[in-house]
């Protein structure tokens, strides 16, 4: 059911992504937020059950979707705290933001690295995981907790409140608490694996439609300020 769920939750995330693509030129302002929804398609794709057994059933490399879903999900994650504080006035948290991007990534690529050599999988939380590929987890959630908990702070203080505001707010909560869950298991995984597994698949959802909403009340905002422009001239 739950899988069931995040794939729907998939498909409103791709088609609400192709709907502002639809507006690329005409509203360059929209350009990174749309570039952070396909991201998280992209992320949340290779979160499926069924599209990482298939793709990892044909590579050589085990664990090959669980990496790039991590890579791809950091990177979107760091790239929307960043457009959320750029547009509520805090450029300092939006280059930090930013540049923290490209520096998770190539941690884990090389954890990676290490971890595969080492012939343990990264993604199996369990008692049994080689110390790259605990480093590997660590960086993960660590990377995953810090910055949506800056992202939920970010949200919480910026004024004017609105709608979308309320969205990456619902985004921001769930993100936080899958990140907790995945850093106690990733630490304690006798206790919080099992809550981590249990709970991974309906905490995606919930993100993805809460940032599916947040781009759909944005493009019907820019619409609207088109529209007033227009019956201006």
């Amino acid at each position: 059911m739950a899988e069931n769920l995040l794939a729907a939750a998939l498909v409103v995330t791709i088609a609400v992504t192709l709907a502002r693509i639809s507006v690329w030129q005409s509203e360059p302002k929209t350009h990174l937020l749309t570039v952070v929804l396909a991201l998280f398609a992209v992320s949340g794709t290779a979160t499926h059950p069924w599209v990482r057994e298939t793709v990892d059933a044909n590579r050589h490399l085990p664990g090959w979707s669980g990496i790039v879903d991590d890579v791809v999900l950091l990177t979107a994650v760091c790239l929307m705290c960043a457009y959320l504080a750029r547009v509520w006035g805090f450029t300092a948290v939006a280059r930090v933001a930013a540049c923290a991007a490209p520096v998770l990534a190539a941690a884990l690529a090389l954890a990676y690295v290490f971890a595969e050599h080492s012939g343990r999988h990264r993604h199996y939380i369990g008692q049994e995981l080689s110390r790259p590929a605990t480093v590997y987890g660590l960086i993960v959630s660590f990377g995953l907790l810090v910055v949506t908990l800056v992202m939920a702070v970010t949200v919480l203080v910026a004024r004017p409140a609105s709608l979308t505001q309320l969205w990456f707010g619902i985004a921001a909560a769930a993100g936080l608490v899958l990140a907790c869950l995945r850093t106690c298991a990733t630490i304690d995984p006798g206790r919080f694996a099992d809550p981590f597994w249990s709970s991974r698949y309906a905490l995606a959802t919930v993100f993805l439609l809460a940032i599916s909403a947040a781009g759909v009340t944005n493009l019907r905002g820019k619409g609207r300020s088109r529209a007033r422009g227009t019956r201006r001239s």
